[in-house]
């Protein structure tokens, strides 16, 4: 019985002894250190820039970087708010009515920088002249057939908005709504090539009468008759004037070389210079 005794004895401080521990060491592995001091971060001063500011850069290197790399002028340039100066080489106007002006890197006006501008811009880019070297700010807008500004504004060399030229009435063109402005082929043809915008506000959508030189009698796809004034010897620029099938008849007495008068609505500029709703002078 004593031996027993003794032996549940031993037990109780055999299971005493192994189920007492000492303090364990914190565990460390997955413990986040919630002061230590955060790194300030170092901005460089060089790409701090205000919401206006604008990278300067000619015609010249803007398309030359596009030629030489343009995944890196897309870079460099896409989006951003350029500044851009250049010799004016065209002034159009886009199938859609905004006003560009092109500067030209070749002489045919093929490869070139294109500032497409507001239609409320018309009128001061109708104040522009070829060979004039300007400022315009505007946004990159990458490169597809030309390297391409958008948004654009024209601006001077202290980077204010150049103003309109106040528009003075030549008294020659000023008519009522049913009058008509009066001038030759090669002149309304000169006009266009001038400053096409320009020329819009001054003859798209009014009333002309218009004397040339026929170069050529034709129907166009949809059957309507047309009379061209031709201003190369292949006939490839100059105005072309599309009358209602109901003139057929008074054109059919035509002949190319012969001068005439004709009425008809401006109708701007794609290809050629555009005459609509055509009549022959009495």
């Amino acid at each position: 019985m004593n031996k027993l005794m003794l032996i549940s004895l031993c037990l109780i401080v055999l299971v005493s002894g192994g189920c007492s521990s000492s303090p364990s060491a914190p565990t460390t592995a997955n413990t986040f250190t919630t002061n230590k001091p955060i790194a300030p971060t170092t901005v460089n001063p060089t790409t701090i820039t205000s919401a206006t500011s604008a990278i300067e850069i000619s015609a010249v290197d803007l398309y030359a970087a596009y030629e030489a790399n343009e995944v890196g002028a897309d870079l460099k340039y896409k989006g951003k708010n350029l500044r851009v100066t250049g010799v004016i080489t065209d002034i159009s106007t886009d199938l859609l009515g905004y006003p560009t002006v092109s500067f030209g890197m070749d002489s045919y006006n093929i490869s070139k920088v294109k500032a497409t501008f507001n239609k409320s811009e018309a009128s001061n880019v109708a104040n522009l002249q070829k060979g004039q070297t300007i400022t315009v700010n505007g946004t990159g807008d990458g490169k597809f057939m030309y390297v391409d500004l958008k948004n654009c504004t024209v601006v001077n060399t202290s980077g204010t908005i150049k103003p309109a030229t106040s528009v003075v009435a030549n008294p020659a063109l000023t008519t009522s709504a049913t009058s008509v402005i009066e001038i030759s082929a090669v002149d309304l043809y000169t006009a266009y090539e001038f400053n096409e915008v320009g020329a819009d506000l001054k003859y798209k959508g009014k009333y002309l009468q218009v004397t040339g030189v026929i170069t050529d009698i034709s129907t166009d796809l949809l059957g309507y008759p047309k009379v061209s004034f031709g201003m190369d010897a292949y006939n490839m620029s100059g105005i072309e004037a599309t009358f209602n099938k109901s003139e057929a008849s008074n054109l059919a007495n035509l002949q190319k070389g012969q001068t005439l008068t004709i009425n008809g609505t401006g109708d701007g500029k794609w290809m050629y210079v555009d005459l609509k709703n055509c009549t022959i002078a009495k």
